[in-house]
Parts: structure tokens; C-alpha cells; sequence
């Protein structure tokens, strides 16, 4: 699990690991994402309703999951920036994780696996989950809930180029190619608060 620190930049700390024992790392993983899950209940409500709305484009007949509940997973994959899905299986199937999700989301009954949210992604046009995503951040700007990441009464935009990811075997036509590497890599803007703005001067 990421440090919460780092959830907004994909940039690393350099510093040595601070748990001594697997059991503590464990431990300390396993708070992050109870505390970050717990964050996010003033933005769930919005975000599920808007996320129910979205066509099911699965089988009736095929569906375990509610449609909901993978995407809140989608989120929570995004939110605590893994590596890959296998990363994500392995630290969002803690049953205290669960516990949490539960306590925000009963209708979960069981952690979906990730490769089953992969395969429902690419059934839903990009699209409709970016409008999502400007609704909500609209609607926060509106309601005064970013408040605290004014700077000089303006928010600030970081706008960077990031290297997602790598593959050696050829995962899409768009990818790039650097000898016997596929990589993607993203334009991405986030939202800057004061303490990040002023460390990049």
C-alpha cells in the first residue's frame, strides 16, 4: 500500500522502508487503506450513484458483482496508485480492508477480483468515467470542499508526464516501443495543495 503521502505524485520517497517485520508492514498497509476508505465516505454517495447509472454492458446471466462495487475497486486501484492488479488483489483482500468496505458499502459481500474489473473497463467507453470524475470535481469546487488547497485564493494544476507502466510483450496497438519494451505513458493534472506547491517552488 502506498503512503499517503504519496497518493498524489507518482514520485516515490527516498528513504529506506520503516517496518522492521512483514507482520508490521502488513499492519501499517492495511491502516492506510482503512483510513483513506474512510476519507472518501462524503464522496461515495455521489460517486455510486453516477456509477449506477453507467450501462452494464456484462451477460445478466454472468454477473457476480454489482457493477457498483467493481468500480469503487477501480477507485480504490487508482487511489492507492498499484503497481499492477496482482499488487492490488494481494493488499485489498485483507479481511480487515474488507471489514471497512463493508462498514461503507454493505451490499459488498465479497472482494471481486481484479481481472474481472479489467475485462468490464474495457466495455465502458472512457468517456463516461471522465465525466464522472469532472462531474464530482466540479461539484466539490462548488461546494467549497477543496478549500484547503488554495493557494493565494487560486488552486494550482500540476501538469506532468508519467510513465505508467511496462510490459516486454505487446499489450495494445497505441503502446510505445523501446527495444523490447511496451510502456505507456500519460499527460496527467491533479490538484496541488499548498505544503506540495511550495517544496516545488
Amino acid at each position: 500500500m502506498r503512503n499517503p503521502e504519496a497518493i498524489n505524485s507518482t514520485t516515490l520517497p527516498n528513504r529506506k522502508s520503516p517496518w522492521k517485520t512483514v507482520e508490521e508492514e502488513q499492519a501499517a498497509r492495511q491502516l492506510t487503506a482503512e483510513a483513506q476508505i474512510n476519507a472518501w465516505r462524503a464522496i461515495l454517495p455521489g460517486l455510486l450513484q453516477k456509477f449506477a447509472r453507467l450501462k452494464d454492458p456484462r451477460r445478466p446471466g454472468s454477473i457476480r458483482h454489482k457493477l457498483t462495487v467493481l468500480m469503487v475497486y477501480g477507485l480504490l486501484l487508482f487511489i492507492f496508485q498499484y503497481a499492477s492488479r496482482r499488487e492490488a488483489n494481494r493488499e485489498l483482500s485483507h479481511p480487515g480492508v474488507l471489514e471497512t468496505l463493508r462498514s461503507v458499502f454493505p451490499e459488498v459481500d465479497s472482494i471481486p477480483h481484479l481481472d474481472t474489473l479489467a475485462r468490464l473497463l474495457e466495455k465502458i467507453p472512457a468517456d463516461q468515467i471522465e465525466n464522472i470524475l469532472g462531474t464530482t470535481v466540479r461539484k466539490l469546487l462548488r461546494n467549497k470542499k477543496l478549500q484547503a488547497l488554495l493557494v493565494e485564493k487560486h488552486y494550482v494544476v500540476a501538469i506532468d508526464g508519467t510513465q505508467k507502466f511496462t510490459r516486454t510483450v505487446p499489450f495494445a496497438p497505441e503502446a510505445l516501443h523501446r527495444k523490447s519494451e511496451n510502456y505507456v505513458y500519460l499527460l496527467e493534472a491533479a490538484l496541488v495543495g499548498p505544503q506540495r506547491h511550495s517544496a516545488a517552488g
